[in-house]
Formats: C-alpha cells, structure tokens, sequence
C-alpha cells in the first residue's frame, strides 16, 4: 500500500587503551545504545523522491560520566529516491 517503516538498534561496548589523565585516572568504560526509526508513504513521492520522517536516539553510559554520559535524541526530515 506504499506505507514504510525501517528501524535499528544497536548496543557497543567501548573500552578505551588508556587511562584518563586530567581528573579521573581511570580507564574510560562506554556502554552506547542507538535506536534509529523511519517511517514514509510512497503517495507523497515527487518526482520519484520520497519524504522520511526520520527519529534518533543515542545514550551512552560512561564510567567517566561528569564528562561522557549523554542522551540525545533528533527527528527530521530527509528525502531519498531508490534506483
């Protein structure tokens, strides 16, 4: 019926090499976790362009986290065209 929807997750261990060296002396730990999702309707296609209303979320989890632990989440708009 030309409605679509496309999503992603994915989860990352990062431990880095060496230890901080300003205020923790500690080596940096990061759990990160991502969720993609993108939704569209082939009905309002322009010229073979196809709007995505497009949704991100990112949180990484550090063991240093006063400077690495965030959240962030965006929504936006893109348009792609398959060949």
């Amino acid at each position: 019926n030309g409605f679509g929807i496309r999503t992603n997750l994915r989860y990352a261990r990062r431990t880095f090499d060496a230890p901080g060296s300003l205020v923790y002396r500690l080596t940096r730990k990061d759990h990160e976790y991502q969720a993609n999702a993108s939704i569209w309707h082939n009905k309002i296609a322009w010229k073979g362009l196809v709007p995505h209303l497009n949704f991100r979320y990112l949180k990484i989890d550090s063991n240093m986290s006063g400077f690495y632990s965030r959240k962030n989440m965006q929504t936006f708009i893109s348009v792609e065209k398959q060949f």
